[in-house]
């Protein structure tokens, strides 16, 4: 349950590893996402966003545990030709169970859909918080309603009707962190541009792996990603890593 010589859930920092789109070997190849080539060609795109994987080494308390997890960011705004473009918060919360050293039963999860590409790239942050007081049921249960599970649908044009809603993740996940028995685990914060700075991450199609860890001597060559596992594991002996992590997916998007 340690690593670095602390429980993996009291790490504060993370690493960022990118598994490249097609790749479907045994055990394939990781790099860093500051090592990553940015693919200008996707500014002014739409993109999806799907949370691929999550991954409990260890978290608070024993047994099954309930994960309230909440993404957000910005959406570049199309406006009215001869104004110029703005930007609105998207916000998506949901919540997972899973036990310690296994993965929560979600893969393909779309978080946001149909997000403009911005020339600055896109930027999120995000939470999870362990869930361990027994009075927050309706509020998990309300983020299991169909129009969460489904994501949000973007539109090219402001939505003033997305405010509420986007309103109402933030307001849920803030009424689970006023309980005291409930315990923010992780924050992170993942800004991927088109720069060309060698310490800033890179936006492409593909997978990004985030990693709970305060470990500065982090390789990613390390590490290898197994397709027949889903897992992230270390290269020299076949294991899971011993850290809490999650993938994101980052992928075209088709309104048709």
């Amino acid at each position: 349950m340690r690593i670095g010589g602390k429980s993996a859930w009291r790490h504060t920092g993370l690493v960022v590893g990118f598994l490249s789109q097609g790749d479907q070997t045994s055990n394939a190849s990781l790099v860093s996402a500051t090592q990553l080539e940015a693919d200008k060609e996707l500014i002014e795109t739409r993109i999806k966003v799907t949370l691929e994987r999550f991954y409990v080494h260890a978290y608070p308390g024993f047994g099954k545990h309930h994960i309230l997890c909440e993404y957000w960011g910005k959406n570049q705004v199309k406006l009215e030709k001869g104004k110029k473009a703005s930007s609105e918060e998207i916000r998506f919360a949901l919540n997972v169970h899973a036990n310690d050293k296994a993965a929560a039963g979600v893969q393909g999860q779309p978080l946001f859909l149909g997000v403009a590409v911005g020339k600055d790239g896109l930027s999120f942050e995000g939470r999870a918080v362990n869930v361990g007081s027994k009075g927050n049921e309706n509020m998990l249960k309300a983020l299991n309603n169909s129009a969460v599970k489904n994501g949000l649908s973007l539109m090219t044009a402001a939505q003033p009707a997305l405010k509420p809603f986007v309103g109402l993740a933030g307001a849920l996940v803030n009424t689970a962190m006023e309980n005291v028995k409930n315990v923010q685990v992780h924050e992170f914060f993942l800004g991927l541009d088109f720069s060309e700075n060698t310490t800033s991450a890179k936006l492409r199609l593909g997978s990004y792996i985030v990693v709970q860890t305060d470990n500065d001597n982090w390789n990613w060559a390390d590490y290898q990603w197994s397709n027949s596992a889903n897992l992230l594991q270390e290269k020299k002996t076949g294991n899971a890593i011993e850290a809490n992590y999650f993938v994101l997916g980052i992928s075209e998007f088709s309104d048709e």
